[in-house]
């Protein structure tokens, strides 16, 4: 089987390298850190970027964490998949991209509400050819998105 490299695909490619999470100057110094590293890199065909993700977390703990991205052509969406050192949920996602960011909706445990999922999505955007930011949010009972991580990243 081979795969036949796409656009989308190839748009991918501008998250691959060496990151690293630049320190929130607004947040106060236990909850920010400049210690998150990334690896990204595309699979030998091009058709999967992988990153990998290693450091201190906000409030502090050491953590890693993996992410997987690729397009499925018979479903016209981005795919992938999230796993992380500080949880057990394996993270599911799907999604479009909307001009330089990557809309990503998964569903995973309620933070506030125990044995309860929520709706969750991380958008990925590309600033430029040094700069990318992640934005995590959930759905809020009454509809509304409510942003608990919001990241930006510089070319190492």
């Amino acid at each position: 089987m081979q795969v036949e490299i796409r656009d989308e695909h190839r748009w991918l490619e501008g998250f691959a390298g060496e990151w690293q999470m630049l320190a929130d100057p607004d947040a106060p110094p236990e909850e920010t850190t400049d210690d998150w590293h990334e690896s990204g890199r595309m699979l030998e065909t091009g058709s999967w970027l992988v990153i990998q993700s290693h450091g201190t977390m906000p409030g502090g703990g050491k953590a890693e964490s993996i992410l997987t991205l690729g397009f499925d052509a018979s479903r016209g969406k981005y795919v992938g998949t999230w796993i992380g050192s500080m949880m057990d949920h394996l993270w599911v996602y799907e999604g479009l991209r909307e001009g330089n960011a990557l809309v990503l909706n998964s569903v995973g445990p309620s933070w506030d509400r125990p044995g309860q999922m929520d709706s969750y999505q991380d958008i990925y955007t590309l600033d430029g050819p040094d700069a990318r930011s992640l934005k995590s949010q959930v759905l809020q009972t009454d509809g509304t998105w409510k942003v608990f991580m919001n990241g930006k990243y510089r070319r190492k």
